[in-house]
């Protein structure tokens, strides 16, 4: 949580955009992605979706958010507000009190049942479904780990697999002697040369212990790379993910990053961005003169940290 001054205007240099706060303490704001930032731009206040937090609000890059582009101070739109969720105790006691009338009632079947039909009528043989899945709600991403939830992925949830699960496809092969960035950076491509990671976006169904057998590595050495990891992760989050290693000392934390305009060369947008050149043509296996393109993906390194 970091403390700073709002200003009416947009206040070049800064990182962060000056209109992101807490709802009730405009001045506060949670340094890293969370449901406790409000836009004040938007009226009424909003709180933006994670992933937007992440490419705009938390970055230099705010000034190219289409809300705070705006000269007009409307609602936050559909796509970037977050549906933070409302009666959350009232839903919560009335799923226990269903569950509970269900089971009275399973009970109270189970008995009369057991009263008037014969012994080998009381449990029916069901034939199991293999290829059945638990349907999964819509439109918003669970936001709180604490909330029981199917949209949750938990890391220890790799050692439930079966073994007539469908294996996951291995990855293509990145040879080191390729000249750097051959093409753009994209999703669940090898980024870097002397150290090779993908970034990817978690898919309903997977876990971090599926993806460390995908790409050879392990839970621990994918949260070690990860900036921030949410504990379980949540679906449509940003992973990091090293290829091929599972010892990962010495090697700094990361972001994802999205370029929102291309055309510059990546040491132009490592000054835009403050950070250092060096790191940042590093571990992505880029040349000074490499001009980014817009929707390319980045390896942002956490050095020192």
């Amino acid at each position: 949580m970091i403390e700073k001054k709002i200003d009416n205007g947009f206040e070049p240099g800064v990182s962060i955009c000056p209109y992101l706060g807490m709802k009730d303490d405009p001045a506060t704001i949670m340094d890293y992605p969370s449901e406790w930032n409000y836009c004040h731009r938007s009226k009424p206040s909003a709180v933006p979706v994670l992933e937007h937090q992440r490419m705009y609000c938390l970055l230099l890059s705010h000034d190219k958010c289409p809300v705070f582009l705006n000269e007009v101070v409307t609602s936050l739109p559909d796509d970037v507000r977050l549906l933070i969720r409302k009666r959350r105790r009232n839903k919560k006691r009335n799923w226990i009190a269903a569950i509970l009338v269900m089971g009275i009632l399973l009970a109270v079947g189970i008995f009369f049942r057991s009263q008037f039909l014969a012994p080998r009528d009381l449990f029916p043989v069901l034939q199991p479904k293999s290829d059945a899945v638990s349907p999964m709600p819509t439109g918003f991403i669970i936001i709180n780990p604490n909330i029981n939830s199917t949209s949750l992925i938990d890391a220890a949830s790799s050692t439930q697999k079966t073994e007539t699960s469908t294996p996951q496809p291995s990855i293509t092969p990145f040879k080191g002697t390729e000249s750097p960035a051959s093409t753009i950076h994209s999703l669940d491509t090898p980024i870097g040369i002397a150290h090779r990671f993908v970034i990817h976006r978690i898919q309903q169904g997977e876990s971090l212990g599926g993806l460390a057998v995908q790409y050879n590595t392990t839970v621990e050495a994918i949260t070690k790379v990860n900036f921030y990891m949410p504990d379980p992760v949540w679906v449509n989050w940003l992973v990091i993910i090293p290829v091929d290693n599972n010892d990962v000392a010495g090697l700094p934390s990361f972001d994802a990053y999205m370029v929102v305009d291309g055309g510059v060369s990546i040491e132009d947008l490592a000054s835009r961005l403050d950070l250092d050149a060096t790191s940042l043509m590093f571990y992505n296996g880029l040349e000074a003169e490499y001009p980014v393109s817009g929707g390319e993906w980045l390896l942002i390194p956490h050095t020192g940290e």
